[in-house]
């Protein structure tokens, strides 16, 4: 194991290069599922996490090699119980709480769905197929973690948990929901993404108590007619799907705060939009829209406006009216000129106004010079017509820096690190360093893990592939994703990649484009993770092979931070030491960049590593 040293008593940050046999461990699959909570000019992660009851760090099985816990998926059997599970389930039975996560489970014990009593259950991170019709015996069951397994579909008896609050899903391979699930009236969190659902039930409308609805990563065409009937909904998070339009009724939503709608298909919007009094937070971005309704103007809580990437010619008057509309983001929309010029005269109250440097008006109007951000879409262009959004952000606009800073987005699929940035950038400027720097924002649309259109052709490679015992040649992944990278980071002497979970995964994945890698918390199995895209574990593995390869080749320096929480530690691990600078924070969280921020630390930690690129490469 890796010896840890501490660098400062004041900074808690302790370093290490990794351990020469990276090993894989088991996760905490299923700790959280995420949303975004993106405000302003930079964008946080608001994490929906399990009561901390469910939650504990992975755990190796007594009398087991640790290697056993790992992807060959030949771990515990039912058959062969390891005595601590058999001590977990015995204790419960007085607590009713039983924690099976991370035990490398491919059956749930029948033991469990003996407990009656039982209140609190997870046996996310696990391998388990399928739940028996047993499960209906848990009538008291409140919380339900099934998160990171490999579940195809869920009994009819599951809509017999009337007592039911929170069910974690995410993470699974389900292609369909019982039509009992809307039967379970006490249900206020339900979490789906990662999974291959192509429609919902029409049942789901009875979920009356639901607050937050997460069916993110998935393949659904379209939202149940009666989706308004839910009423108590606060947050609902439909990106990365197939959307091609949305139920009238969607609007009947008053208590909606957060409407994630980005990265679907949709070409037009319901017409009235006046009884979502609550809505704060509203993306639009990367769909095929060529118009917004007047009535987006009746929203009068909207805070902020994502519409970005989409075929927009102009903004709707209505946006006026709206006073607490703080930011709107229009890049990579071909608005029209004079349009253009007379909806800036109308918006002077909003803080940034973000759209495309081309378009430009000539005549800007005085009270918008502040809040107007200019940028540019990068890449070959095709991201208009394919997905995806590649946005330059120039230090001095029409001039390119020598650096640039490749700034992924995380699972939540909305523009990360911008806040960050200005910050260090600042900073630079205070510091009156001579060198500068733009920034590129990548933002995966589709929670694809940046391999975009790629998914179905990958499926059958690594079918093809898994049958016929070939060992993992180059599949292609990511192909979209780092041929338009290679377009947009090409005119740059230095190349800076940035990210942060989903994000630091694609930034060692494009490792081979750049200079310098900060990852925090990269996931590079994610068959041990449970905020994965819903793909087989052949798909999952290619990934995985991919990622170290691409490290492998890469010249870029290279570092990775993690947390003291074991599953980013033990991925970390999984890196080559000889490529890779592990550095390990005292904050047991995966949301360590934010950890780190709120500790004042990740600024002087990417401004650090930022003039280390500068002095390396001249």
């Amino acid at each position: 194991m890796a010896a840890y040293s501490t660098s400062s008593s004041s900074s808690l940050l302790l370093t290490a290069r990794i351990s020469p046999s990276p090993e894989l461990f088991a996760s905490r699959g299923g700790r959280n599922a995420s949303l975004t909570n993106a405000r302003g000019r930079g964008a946080h992660l608001r994490m929906l996490v399990l009561p901390s009851k469910l939650r504990r760090p992975g755990v190796q099985l007594k009398g087991q090699r640790e290697s056993t816990l790992i992807a060959n998926a030949s771990t515990t059997s039912v058959q062969g119980l390891d005595a601590d599970v058999e001590a977990r389930i015995s204790l419960a039975a007085s607590t009713g709480r039983l924690d099976l996560s991370d035990c490398g489970l491919e059956e749930v014990p029948p033991r469990v769905w003996e407990i009656e009593d039982l209140v609190d259950l997870s046996l996310a991170g696990n391998r388990i197929t399928s739940l028996p019709a047993d499960i209906k015996n848990l009538r008291a069951l409140r919380r339900l973690g099934l998160a990171g397994n490999s579940l195809k579909e869920l009994p009819q008896g599951i809509g017999n948990l009337q007592q039911l609050e929170g069910l974690w899903i995410h993470g699974n391979n389900l292609q369909s929901l019982p039509p009992q699930i809307g039967e379970l009236k006490q249900l206020k969190m339900l979490a789906l993404a990662g999974n291959k659902l192509t429609e919902l039930p029409e049942s789901i409308s009875g979920l009356t108590s639901l607050q937050i609805l997460s069916v993110a990563g998935n393949k659904l065409r379209g939202l149940p007619s009666g989706i308004g009937n839910l009423k108590a909904l606060t947050i609902l998070a439909v990106y990365g799907n197939a959307l091609l339009s949305l139920p009238e009724n969607l609007t009947k939503l008053t208590c909606l705060q957060d409407l994630w709608l980005q990265g679907n298909e949709l070409e037009a919007l319901p017409e009235s939009w006046g009884r979502m009094c609550s809505l704060k937070q509203l993306s639009l971005a990367d769909n095929r829209l060529e118009a917004l309704p007047e009535s987006i103007g009746d929203l009068q809580s909207l805070e902020t406006l994502w519409i970005y990437c989409n075929k927009l010619k102009t903004l709707p008057e209505s946006l006026a009216a709206l006073k607490k509309l703080q930011y709107i983001w229009a890049e990579g929309n071909p608005l029209e000129g004079e349009p253009l010029r007379e909806s800036l005269a109308l918006l002077a109250g909003v803080k940034a106004l973000g759209i495309s440097s081309n378009i430009f008006p000539s005549a800007m109007p005085e009270s918008m010079e502040k809040a107007l951000s200019l940028s540019e879409i990068s890449g070959s262009g095709d991201a208009l017509e394919r997905g995806g959004y590649f946005k330059l952000q120039q230090w001095n606009l029409g001039k390119k820096a020598d650096t640039v800073i490749v700034a992924f987005g995380s699972a939540p699929a909305v523009p990360n690190w911008a806040g960050l940035l200005s910050k260090v950038k600042a900073e630079m400027k205070r510091k009156q360093a001579t060198s500068t720097f733009d920034i590129l924002f990548v933002v995966d649309s589709k929670r694809s893990w940046y391999t975009h259109e790629d998914n179905v052709e990958l499926e059958n490679y690594a079918e093809s592939s898994t049958s016929s015992g070939s060992g993992n040649v180059s599949s292609g992944m990511g192909n979209y994703y780092r041929r338009e990278l290679e377009v947009a980071v090409k005119p740059y002497r230095r190349v800076i990649m940035l990210g942060d979970s989903m994000g630091a995964s694609a930034a060692l994945m494009f490792s081979p484009l750049a200079t310098a890698v900060i990852a925090f918390c990269p996931q590079v199995d994610l068959s041990t993770s449970s905020i994965r895209p819903g793909h087989s574990y052949s798909w999952l593995k290619i990934f995985k092979d991919e990622l170290l390869s691409a490290v492998s080749l890469s010249s870029a320096r290279i570092i990775v931070h993690s947390g003291t929480w074991s599953h980013d530690v033990n991925q970390a691990k999984l890196l080559p030491s000889d490529k890779v600078n592990l550095k390990i924070h005292d904050v047991n969280d995966h949301r360590l960049a934010l950890a780190l921020n709120t500790q004042n630390q990740l600024l002087n930690i990417v401004l650090h590593e930022i003039q280390e690129c500068n002095l390396t490469v001249q």
